[in-house]
């Protein structure tokens, strides 16, 4: 589960982040909030990942024993190649670790279905809500790159395993570059 992240990676950098040691505290910052967060975001191909153990909800389940109502997913993770867990809070600490996500594998036989959100993503206007209010336009600090949600190869910026685009109408007057 380790090197199964879900997030985005970008081709170009996004306008406006900080750097230096304003960027280092808001980086400490996200990791105290998502404990095994890749946070890249001054790179040339920035890159914000999370672990895929860390998500709301998880479930592990044999095909065609898999949940057709998503409206009420419930944890079950007792088919973890590794072991499963008592509780959603308990699965989301340990596998939120990198090195204790290490210990479960993903198996082919299995089905698996999560559920992650942001909660301070409006997607209805395309803008990242921070604390006290404050809204951080993504189409203009993206420069036109689409944000995505995409299972990647932890250590791996080229390899994409999925990824779904979230495209607003005001991209549309932005082409991408």
């Amino acid at each position: 589960f380790a090197d199964l992240p879900l997030g985005d990676v970008y081709d170009r950098p996004i306008q406006g982040v900080p750097k230096g040691r304003l960027f280092q505290l808001l980086q400490k910052f996200m990791e105290a909030l998502a404990p095994g967060i890749i946070f890249e975001m001054t790179d040339d191909r920035p890159r914000v990942l999370v672990p895929i153990g860390g998500a709301q909800t998880l479930r592990v389940d044999l095909p065609g024993e898999e949940p057709s109502d998503y409206s009420k997913l419930e944890d079950s993770t007792a088919l973890l190649v590794g072991g499963g867990f008592g509780s959603t809070k308990e699965r989301r600490k340990k596998l939120s670790v990198p090195k204790t996500a290490r210990e479960y594998k993903v198996s082919v036989d299995h089905v698996y279905t999560f559920e992650c959100y942001d909660h301070s993503m409006d997607f209805a206007n395309y803008e990242q809500v921070l604390m006290l209010g404050k809204r951080i336009d993504l189409v203009e600090k993206l420069d036109g790159q689409v944000m995505s949600l995409g299972m990647y190869k932890r250590d791996d910026k080229s390899s994409c395993i999925y990824k779904f685009p979230f495209w607003h109408e005001r991209m549309m007057k932005t082409p991408e570059k």
